[in-house]
């Protein structure tokens, strides 16, 4: 089986060769803070991938269910170990915490699990699980 995939794959890469028109010379891009203003204002999204932001939620998107969480844990044991000095207040924060990554869990949306493709027709990339074969068998 992998040898066909190999042959396919070197089949494409000699049409490749054959098919590429010569490249140009690359000019290295203008900085986009060096352009005019008008233009780096028709296109903000550049000018913020520019300067190496990625966009609006860019700075939340390492806020993770289980990061709030881990911070969550390590506010509660510092409270409970603190607790005789005065900051039993942690104990507070670390369950608010615990209870927002719990909340985060729900309402953030999660990357939906894509079968893998390889000229539109599906590629299994291991047989049945045993829940499967179970299933099936029990079926029968």
């Amino acid at each position: 089986m992998p040898e066909k995939y190999q042959d396919e794959i070197e089949e494409i890469l000699k049409g490749i060769e054959e098919q590429e028109p010569p490249r140009p010379e690359r000019r290295p891009q203008p900085i986009i803070d060096d352009m005019p203003r008008a233009a780096s204002e028709e296109a903000p999204q550049y000018r913020e991938q520019a300067r190496g932001r990625g966009g609006v939620n860019s700075r939340w998107k390492h806020v993770t269910p289980g990061r709030v969480a881990l911070a969550g844990f390590v506010f509660l044991v510092l409270g409970l170990a603190l607790n005789s000095l005065g900051f039993g207040w942690l104990v507070w924060l670390g369950l608010l915490s615990l209870a927002g990554a719990y909340l985060l869990f729900f309402v953030r949306p999660r990357a939906v699990n894509k079968d893998k493709r390889w000229r539109g027709r599906s590629v299994e990339t291991q047989g049945p699980s045993q829940w499967q074969r179970f299933k099936r068998w029990m079926s029968e």
